[in-house]
C-alpha cells in the first residue's frame, strides 16, 4: 500500500464513520492523558511522536510520516528534525513495530527529550500483521527494556489485555483464506461489529498475574537519566 493511499483511507469521513469499532481496548489511556496534563500544567513541551490523525491536546506536536488530519510535522522518525533536550514528554504509541531502525529512533528520542524528559512507548505484542505502511517487529517487556536501556525504567506492563488478542483474530482469522481486498474488508466490517463488545472484558483480564505473557499491547514509561 502507498503511503498516498494510506492518508486518503485514514482522512475519509464516511470510512471513519462506518468502520467497526477498534478489536483492541487499551487500559491505559487515562493514565496517558493524566502524564500529558501534568506536563503541560508545568509548560513542558510534548510531542506525539506517529500521531496518525489523532491530536490529543491542542498543544501537542503531533510528527508522522505522512500528512494525515492534525499533523503539524511531517517526517521520518529516524532523522528527528528537533534541537537536542526539546521535549519534556516524548509519546510513541502503536510507532515502533512501523519503523525499520527502532533503536535509532529510540536514539533520537533519548537525544530529543530534556534530562529528566519522560517517554511513554506502546507496542504490540501478540497482534496480527499490520503494515501502515510497513510492520517489522513485535515486543516482549524484556525487548522494551533492552530497547529502552539507555532510559531510567518508571513503570510497565499490559496496555491491551489477552481477550483482545482473541477479539482480533476472530476479526482477521476468516480473511487468510481469500486474496480479494474488497471480499477481506466485507469480512472485518462483519466479525469487527459483530465481536468488538468482548474486548472490554480486558477491563478485568488485563490486570491478572500473568497477563504480559498473553498480552496484545505492551507498555514501557521512562526517562532520561
Amino acid at each position: 500500500m502507498r503511503l498516498s493511499d494510506v492518508s486518503s483511507w485514514r482522512n475519509n469521513n464516511f470510512i471513519q464513520f462506518i468502520k467497526p469499532p477498534d478489536p483492541t481496548f487499551n487500559s491505559n489511556r487515562k493514565r496517558l492523558n493524566k502524564l500529558i496534563g501534568e506536563t503541560l500544567s508545568k509548560d513542558g513541551k510534548v510531542l506525539d511522536l506517529g500521531s496518525g490523525g489523532r491530536k490529543l491536546h491542542d498543544r501537542i506536536i503531533n510528527f508522522d510520516l505522512s500528512q494525515f488530519n492534525h499533523v503539524d510535522i511531517v517526517g521520518n522518525a529516524h532523522f528527528l528534525p528537533f534541537n537536542n533536550n526539546s521535549f519534556d514528554f516524548i509519546i510513541a504509541t502503536a510507532v515502533l513495530e512501523h519503523v525499520m531502525y527502532p533503536q535509532v529512533v529510540v536514539d533520537e528520542i533519548y537525544r530529543c527529550l530534556a534530562i529528566n524528559g519522560m517517554v511513554y512507548a506502546e507496542t504490540p505484542f501478540l497482534q496480527g500483521f499490520h503494515s501502515d505502511p510497513h510492520d517489522y517487529q513485535r515486543y516482549t517487556l524484556t525487548g522494551l527494556k533492552v530497547l529502552f536501556e539507555k532510559f531510567e525504567e518508571r513503570d510497565s506492563g499490559v496496555c491491551v489485555g489477552p481477550v483482545s488478542v482473541l477479539t482480533w483474530y476472530i476479526r482477521k482469522f476468516p480473511t487468510i483464506f481469500f486474496k480479494n481486498k474488497l471480499v477481506n474488508k466485507m469480512i472485518e466490517f462483519i466479525t469487527g461489529w459483530l465481536f468488538f463488545v468482548f474486548k472490554y472484558l480486558d477491563i478485568l483480564f488485563s490486570k491478572a498475574s500473568n497477563a504480559h505473557s498473553l498480552a496484545s499491547g505492551l507498555y514501557f514509561l521512562s526517562y532520561k537519566k
